[in-house]
């Protein structure tokens, strides 16, 4: 730290002692800006199941519901659990639908 920054660091500091202001000043070396890079993808990992295509394997989607509810923690913040969740909400509204129709209670 230069002779002038060390001055300038203490005026302020009284200055800001005389206004009142408690507390410390932390002071860190100026910094480029950095640029925000993409995070790496793993190679060959494989694409996020959709909700569409859970519908469409009801096998599959069992399968990883059931992974998903042994592990809820996790399950939470994996896209995959929460398509196959979707994917059995949609089917099951959809089974309500069609049984509403074929009893009469909806046209």
């Amino acid at each position: 730290m230069t002779p002038l920054e060390r001055l300038s660091v203490a005026g302020l500091m009284a200055l800001s002692a005389g206004l009142g202001a408690t507390g410390a000043v932390y002071l860190r070396p100026a910094q480029p800006p950095q640029r925000a890079e993409a995070a790496p993808v793993a190679p060959g990992a494989p694409p996020i199941r959709t909700v569409t295509w859970f519908k469409e394997h009801p096998g599959e989607m069992s399968a990883k519901l059931a992974v998903c509810g042994d592990n809820p923690g996790v399950g939470r913040h994996d896209p995959e659990c929460l398509n196959a969740d979707e994917a059995a909400s949609k089917l099951s509204w959809e089974r309500q639908i069609a049984e509403a129709k074929a009893h009469g209670v909806l046209k």
